[in-house]
């Protein structure tokens, strides 16, 4: 038993080492290779926040095509190999989707999106991280696709920080404005008020 603990506690601690604390440290790693997780919620967390912050990240985004390729294979290997043992797990799904942007692969990235929503409904900071990600590619988002987004926008809509993130991108998208209009309108109408009062604030 001793043994056992000693091996699940190594795999637990080794993507913290493996990927440092820098985001040069995290590219360094996540191109020479997929991070094993360990077994625990918190392990999985660890490496696919890694490559959400390598994969966004300005660095990342520069990477000479042969690097950046490697990356994104070996964060899709990381999600994949998660969802193997975890299907609902929102995030993994979202990183998935996050790659699939980098490939081109809008088909993937389509079914990520809606897995990720399913299965994450609730979760506001991946309602935000997942509209983002819409927002970029929503012409090439199909009906199910949308309507996710237009269900994260609905969680948004719902919550200070969220309404503040629609508020900000409101009069810079014009589809993010009609789409958020229609849809805060079926919202109760104290929310419908705490929207129009922080697209009001945003624009100050």
């Amino acid at each position: 038993m001793t043994a056992g603990s000693a091996v699940t506690a190594y795999s637990e601690i080794l993507p913290l080492f493996r990927s440092g604390s820098g985001i040069e440290q995290k590219l360094d790693a996540l191109t020479a290779g997929a991070l094993p997780s360990g077994p625990s919620y918190k392990s999985q967390m660890l490496v696919l926040s890694d490559c959400n912050a390598a994969v966004s990240s300005v660095q990342g985004q520069v990477l000479l095509p042969e690097a950046r390729q490697a990356m994104l294979e070996n964060c899709k290997e990381m999600a994949q190999s998660i969802l193997a043992e975890e299907p609902s797990f929102s995030f993994a799904w979202f990183i998935d989707a996050l790659v699939a942007e980098g490939q081109g692969n809008f088909d993937e990235l389509n079914t990520s999106l809606v897995r990720s929503q399913l299965f994450g409904q609730r979760a506001q900071w991946l309602a935000q991280s997942r509209a983002m990600l819409a927002l970029r590619n929503v012409g090439s988002l199909t009906p199910e696709a949308l309507r996710a987004y237009e269900m994260d926008i609905a969680t948004l809509a719902a919550s200070d920080l969220g309404r503040r993130f629609l508020a900000q991108n409101y009069h810079l998208d014009a589809d993010l404005q009609a789409r958020a209009t229609s849809v805060v309108e079926t919202l109760s109408p104290d929310l419908q008020r705490q929207f129009v009062a922080a697209v009001r604030s945003a624009n100050r």
